[in-house]
């Protein structure tokens, strides 16, 4: 236990152990006495990361959708065993998931917990890739992508996101295009795994009936020796402006569906800055959008739109807010959209709303902690944004109503709105510069 630290939040009565460990790995334990055990491996490399250049090394580009396509590839062994099967054998799940930011592997159990952590350090430190299972998980992932892309609600927010960005990789599917994933060849998966798959760029985060001694054990038994190898990632920088105001598409939809964003500065933040601005901004986003807002009251007594929900998406340099719903009407909608933010600029934040909705936000950074899923995403969240867990309370807590009313007009600029359609088939035509890809 001397290796870890301990760290207490008096406000939410809980703790957890951190420690840094030789191989460069942050390592977070937060023991609980639930049924569930959790943990789960986070890599600091996802699909905005396909161009990179390891310290003295020219600027690689690599196709899109390499980071999940990696992801799929580490569930290989050399001896041809099926490490899904192993966890079930243990009676636990296993998964894995690969955003814009991060490639994550996890798995849930109710017993066995440390049989499982040996066995997710095994194989996510172990990549075995060959030409032939890189060609057979080529059509699996197309096959993927092609799903993907029946899904409208998707269609609807990557066009928005072509809209709102210039030459930015959130622009592109994660998964890649059928086309993308063709040129992926095994040295390119390893050229990233050797890149960016090394202790000191991942964190892992267990909760549950965990030992920190007995984790520490692991990670000392587990994880490979290597050196910190330095790199830069070849992300490029984006105006404030919009790309396009409007884009559409078809699809076979009931109903038109619409997304509208809101384009935040391109000014990279981290640590405590970045959590408070998406906090505020969810917060706004509520106000104005949410289930309780004159907004949300009036689409549903109108008929106007429905499945209406809103958020604000920050990741990196990447940072919009957007609101989506379905309509036969998108183009009153969002006349709609920009009357609720003008009034709010006018007449003001309603004190009982913001309090009502700040509360409901603390209540669920709360409950979190009893859940060993939501824990483990929470701690590995803060870890990659560069702050503390405990923050996210502190931060949410002192957020003020003025600080919300200067972020309103900041962020909610009618100049930097975009919307993205997408209508029923016959009803619009797509934009040839805003199909997909591929």
């Amino acid at each position: 236990m001397s290796a870890f630290v301990k760290k207490y939040d008096e406000y939410l009565d809980e703790t957890y152990y951190y420690m840094k460990h030789s191989s460069g790995l942050d390592i977070y334990v937060m023991p609980k006495e639930l049924a569930t055990s959790y943990a789960m491996i986070t890599v600091k490399y996802g699909s905005f990361d396909n161009r990179f250049a390891p310290k003295g090394k020219s600027m690689a580009e690599m196709p899109e959708g390499i980071a999940h396509f990696l992801e799929h590839k580490l569930f290989d062994n050399q001896d041809g065993s099926d490490t899904f099967e192993k966890f079930a054998e243990m009676g636990a799940f296993c998964n894995a998931y690969t955003s814009f930011d991060r490639t994550a592997y996890l798995f849930s159990s109710t017993e066995g917990h440390r049989e499982c952590l040996g066995l997710l350090l095994d194989f996510v430190f172990s990549p075995y890739f060959t030409e032939e299972s890189v060609k057979k998980e080529q059509g699996i992932i197309a096959e993927e992508i092609k799903m993907g892309l029946d899904s409208p609600y998707n269609r609807c927010f990557h066009l928005l996101t072509r809209l709102l960005y210039t030459d930015h990789p959130v622009c592109r599917e994660i998964a890649g295009s059928e086309e993308s994933v063709m040129q992926i060849n095994r040295d390119m998966l390893y050229s990233c795994y050797n890149t960016f798959y090394a202790p000191f760029n991942m964190v892992l985060t267990v909760s549950g009936d965990f030992d920190c001694n007995e984790v520490l054990t692991l990670c000392n038994k587990k994880l490979p020796r290597l050196q910190h190898k330095e790199f830069t990632r070849g992300e490029k920088a984006e105006p404030r402006s919009v790309r396009e105001k409007r884009g559409e598409e078809s699809a076979a939809v009931s109903k038109p569906i619409f997304c509208v964003g809101f384009k935040d500065d391109g000014i990279e933040k981290k640590g405590r800055t970045a959590m408070r601005r998406a906090l505020a901004a969810d917060m706004l986003c509520d106000l104005l959008f949410g289930q309780t807002s004159t907004f949300y009251g009036k689409m549903l007594e109108t008929g106007l739109a429905d499945r209406i929900s809103a958020s604000y998406l920050s990741c990196r340099s990447v940072g919009f807010a957007y609101v989506n719903g379905t309509s036969e009407d998108p183009e009153t909608v969002y006349g709609h959209i920009m009357e609720s933010v003008r009034e709010m600029k006018h007449s003001g934040i309603d004190r009982a709303a913001f309090s009502r909705i700040k509360k409901a936000m603390i209540s669920d950074m709360v409950r979190s902690f009893n859940s060993t899923e939501e824990i483990c995403e929470l701690v590995a969240d803060c870890a990659l944004t560069g702050c503390d867990v405990f923050d996210y309370g502190e931060v949410l807590r002192s957020i003020g109503v003025e600080e919300l009313e200067f972020l309103l007009c900041e962020l909610f600029d009618e100049r930097f709105a975009a919307m993205a359609v997408v209508n029923k088939n016959g009803e619009g035509a797509p934009s040839s510069e805003n199909e997909e890809e591929e």
